[in-house]
């Protein structure tokens, strides 16, 4: 059987005799930003991907050498050194500091005295909203789903989460944590319970 050298579209891998389709659109990230205006049909094709029969082992093993594991990139542990650091060399404090210095430089100490008074407010308020959503952070890392299940080859199989790639079609029961994030292709009932960290 001699193969077209045009690209159609359907590509047969002949070491395993499986069927795959090609991404309509090979950044799997563009993807991303524009599913939620495009049909459920049209994401499938730019995934390369079928609601049906999900990736084949093989795509799926290939996008994951390709980019990587589906796992939240670990940070340096949270300091509140680091964080308050960070609020004070962010620019508006600096613009402040600096009115602060001239004003005290030109004898305004009422001036001053609101100046460091906002800067203070701000730089408080700024270091707990950024401490809480670094925290938020490592809890969501620790919260992380451990297996999915997707549909690889026409069959539903369970798989470490942190090897969930673009295109997989990932199935959802109630009381699964969410491996990844999602667009939602077909529902029964719904329900989503919010969990607020402090």
């Amino acid at each position: 059987m001699k193969r077209s050298s045009r690209p159609t579209g359907v590509q047969i891998d002949a070491r395993v005799d499986t069927l795959s389709v090609l991404p309509a659109n090979p950044d799997f990230l563009s993807v991303a930003e524009t599913a939620h205006i495009q049909t459920r049909i049209q994401v499938l094709r730019d995934l390369g991907s079928s609601q049906d029969n999900g990736l084949t082992n093989n795509d799926a093993s290939r996008r994951l050498t390709a980019y990587g594991e589906n796992v939240l990139i670990r940070t340096a542990k949270v300091s509140a050194w680091n964080v308050l650091f960070g609020q004070l060399a962010n620019a508006l404090t600096l613009v402040l500091i600096a009115a602060l210095a001239l004003s005290f430089g030109v004898k305004d100490f009422i001036e001053g005295a609101v100046i460091a008074a906002v800067i203070v407010l701000n730089t408080t308020v700024g270091f707990f909203q950024e401490y809480k959503a670094e925290k938020t952070m490592d809890s969501l890392r620790q919260l992380s789903s451990p297996t999915a299940y997707v549909i690889r080859d026409g069959e539903s199989i369970a798989i470490p989460a942190k090897d969930v790639v673009h295109g997989d079609i990932i199935l959802i029961k109630a009381g699964d944590v969410v491996p990844s994030d999602v667009s939602i292709i077909s529902l029964k009932l719904l329900w989503i319970h919010s969990i607020k960290f402090d």
